[in-house]
């Protein structure tokens, strides 16, 4: 682990602790299309009804993803927010949803999986899989998916850092 300047360790390790739940937002309103269909629909209720979800369930982890900033939520209502709404909905040319999804089943493994591996060294983790066709053609996909999403911000800074943009 690389250990964060100015940061204790008792901070970096409670921090693990809740990084994988954080994630697990996240996730869930990937996987279960919260956000997409958060986008047309703010009253949890409804949005529970539309999605076949436990209403009681939904708006707890509705209030999560507000604790999380994807969404905000104001006078019972709630809403995406302006800074993830282009990145979380996959309808967005910004969108890294599929991208999203697809690293955390490349880069996060069950401990079971882990263990299993430490004790027979093999895997059936997605990342075994290197030597199929469709793991790399995913693998392209979502390197484009990165690309449209992360280039607004780089030619930004890259235009605000040239020296002609002060003349502008």
């Amino acid at each position: 682990m690389i250990a964060l300047k100015g940061r204790a360790a008792n901070e970096q390790l409670f921090d693990l602790v809740l990084s994988p739940l954080r994630w697990q937002v996240l996730n869930i309103g990937l996987e279960l299309e919260i956000f997409d269909a958060l986008k047309s629909e703010p009253d949890a209720a409804r949005l529970a009804l539309s999605l076949k979800l436990n209403q009681v369930a939904l708006t707890l982890m509705l209030d999560a993803m507000c604790n999380q900033g994807f969404v905000e939520k104001e006078n019972g209502l709630y809403r995406l927010s302006s800074l993830f709404e282009p990145y979380i909905i996959s309808n967005s040319q910004r969108s890294m949803r599929s991208m999203l999804l697809h690293l955390a089943k490349v880069k996060h493994a069950s401990e079971e999986d882990v263990i299993n591996m430490l004790r027979t060294g093999e895997s059936k983790h997605l990342a075994s899989q290197f030597s199929t066709a469709d793991f790399w053609q995913k693998s392209i996909d979502n390197l484009r998916s990165f690309h449209l999403s992360m280039s607004v911000t780089t030619m930004s800074e890259l235009i605000l850092n040239l020296p002609e943009w002060s003349r502008v």
